[in-house]
């Protein structure tokens, strides 16, 4: 982790709870970037969280069903016959610019 601790860093989280702003989710998020965190000893410099999408037509039945729940009980999209993304393209590309912008200046570490 010393070596990425050098470098500018961020983590891009991608769960579907991101989608929603459910104050039961944002905890859940709160707590696996923690775990995360612990787990793996990296603490990242930015963290982002990304939606990602219901991707219903390459789900097999078990998962498609268990995703049609989830989408249910969180009032989301649940007509299985097509996809749906749920990433705010434009955020994720603020962020990416504002991380690059704000790397760019960073110090480069020796060779």
């Amino acid at each position: 982790m010393a070596a990425i601790a050098t470098r500018p860093n961020a983590f891009i989280s991608v769960s579907l709870a991101a989608a929603g702003d459910d104050r039961e989710d944002v905890e859940g998020l709160k707590k696996c970037v923690a775990n995360f965190t612990h787990e793996t000893g990296w603490t990242p410099n930015a963290i982002q969280h990304v939606a990602g999408a219901f991707r219903y037509t390459s789900y097999d039945f078990l998962k498609r069903w268990a995703m049609k729940y989830i989408a249910y009980r969180k009032r989301g999209p649940t007509d299985t016959s097509r996809d749906y993304e749920l990433t705010d393209w434009d955020d994720l590309a603020r962020f990416v610019n504002s991380f690059v912008k704000d790397s760019a200046g960073a110090r480069r570490p020796s060779r």
